[in-house]
């Protein structure tokens, strides 16, 4: 099952979109994706100067050149595509600054857009907290994320997934918000041990710019299989115990023979 996560940026009159897809619990495959603007065209390498992507390579001549005739799709594009596809499609808009004439209505443009492309509401992720209620009440069908909140917080505002930095989830801990049936998507998780840890732990979702590594993937790294891990648990705890008993003889001993040289 592969999902697509975009990130919008609002600028005086075009909303930019960097986005990547979601690595599922189903699959844990991805492609990544550049996308979108509310009107006109940019090549990508105009828009992009900068290196998007994780310890992303430097591109050679002929890619340098096929990124110069490529232009990036408008964001109607993406959500007729995903439409089309059945994919869900993740939200998460940044804020403009101050005095930004979209400042106020940045998030109703986005969702009146969102709602013209005729895309089945419920595979509509929408994680921006501004303006949430407004959301809830136009788009109903939207299925609302939230951060790393609260589970009395979630319940309260009828969020079941959470899209959470990796560090702050490992280090609060995933008991709870699983006992609460609380799907996790995680990011930006770029590294294949990081990954398996993920897996491992069935989260059910992360986001990724190391794609090319991560999709050579078929299974969790294991720096033990299963089984040499039992046994080596059950060989430690062995171990363990007779080097228990045999302090506690050796105290024995000697003390039993003290008392029989007096």
């Amino acid at each position: 099952m592969e999902d697509i996560s975009i990130y919008l940026m609002a600028s005086a009159d075009w909303i930019f979109a960097l986005g990547h897809y979601l690595l599922s619990e189903v699959t844990f495959s991805q492609t990544s994706l550049q996308c979108a603007i509310l009107r006109g065209t940019a090549t990508a390498c105009d828009r992009f100067k900068l290196k998007p992507f994780y310890r992303m390579k430097a591109l050679s001549k002929a890619d340098r050149e096929r990124a110069e005739n490529q232009t990036i799709p408008k964001l109607i594009d993406l959500l007729e595509l995903a439409q089309k596809e059945k994919k869900f499609v993740m939200f998460d808009l940044n804020t403009p600054p101050r005095k930004h004439p979209l400042r106020g209505t940045y998030i109703r443009r986005v969702v009146r857009l969102i709602l013209d492309s005729k895309i089945e509401q419920h595979l509509i992720f929408w994680l921006p907290a501004f303006d949430r209620e407004y959301v809830k009440q136009a788009a109903p069908g939207f299925q609302q994320v939230g951060r790393l909140y609260s589970i009395e917080r979630l319940t309260k505002e009828n969020i079941s997934r959470i899209n959470v930095d990796y560090k702050r989830l490992f280090y609060s801990g995933l008991r709870d918000y699983k006992a609460a049936n609380i799907k996790i998507n995680l990011y930006l998780v770029n590294e294949p041990w990081l990954y398996s840890l993920a897996w491992c732990s069935k989260i059910h979702s992360v986001t990724t710019d190391n794609i090319h590594i991560l999709s050579q993937l078929d299974q969790p790294y294991f720096l033990m299989t299963p089984g040499y891990y039992m046994f080596m648990w059950l060989l430690m705890d062995s171990v363990s115990a007779v080097l228990i008993v045999t302090v506690f003889y050796f105290h024995w001993w000697r003390e039993h023979k003290k008392r029989n040289g007096r």
